[in-house]
């Protein structure tokens, strides 16, 4: 018959010789990791802004002193674009408002159903 205890000692035994395996693994990847850094001299982080800077920059209308009435420019373009599509939205509100104001009534009951 098998001994429990021996059984559970080769379990241990096992389990503890995987975890030393395991963490010998991960130190030697984490010291890959650091070397590459150390020659590339940048993280991830730099090289994703690196990348996306200019984007970034347009995203978020950032825009130097020099280029600020260019960039005014395009901004009240597009918000006259905005301003214009509002119009549109606002007349086709008072031309059907009555029947939007039946049609909003009857949704706001079947939501509450």
């Amino acid at each position: 018959m098998v001994d429990a205890w021996g059984v559970i000692g080769a379990v241990v035994v096992v389990g503890l010789l995987a975890a030393l395996v395991w963490l010998a693994f991960d130190m030697y990847r984490e010291r890959k990791r650091r070397k590459a850094y150390r020659a590339v001299g940048t993280d991830h982080i730099e090289l994703y802004f690196d990348e996306h800077f200019p984007t970034i920059l347009r995203n978020f209308d950032v825009v130097s002193k020099r280029r600020f009435s260019e960039w005014s420019g395009e901004v009240d373009g597009r918000l006259g674009r905005i301003d214009h599509d509002l119009g549109i939205v606002a007349s086709f509100r008072s031309k059907f408002g009555t029947q939007m104001d039946a049609l909003e009534n009857r949704l706001d009951k079947l939501e509450k159903a």
